[in-house]
């Protein structure tokens, strides 16, 4: 219960206006990201996992899967969310430091651009 406060507190202090923070269920959360490239997101990803990492003092790692949706690309938000939650998975058995993302595959252009409009971690 400690840890879920604690997750609560950093994402009220570092969601950014306009975004919208939930929780799924379990340990797990989403950030919906409007009018943000994936790429974008990993930036505010790390700086969440950070400071709850730092807010448990070094004794838990988090682990971010981000999606996103095109201009071209009309999904739902469900498989919006299955996308983030396969990458957070992936994330998860990956080895790494105390934050580890990855995105969803086809969240970038072949020449490595971000292509989306809007983004799940």
């Amino acid at each position: 219960d400690r840890l879920l406060a604690l997750v609560g507190d950093v994402l009220l202090r570092l969601v950014r206006e306009g975004e919208s923070a939930f929780r799924l269920g379990g340990d797990e959360f989403a950030i919906i990201m409007p009018r943000t490239f994936a790429a974008d997101a990993e930036i505010p990803c790390r700086r969440i996992g950070s400071e709850f990492h730092k807010a448990c003092n070094g004794q838990v790692r988090s682990s971010f899967g981000i999606a996103e949706t095109g201009l071209g690309e009309v999904i739902s938000p469900d498989e919006l969310l299955a996308r983030a939650d396969a990458a957070m998975y992936a994330a998860k058995r990956s080895p790494g430091g105390p934050v580890k993302i990855v995105r969803a595959p086809g969240t970038a252009t072949p020449d490595g651009n971000p292509r989306g409009h809007g983004a799940a971690a």
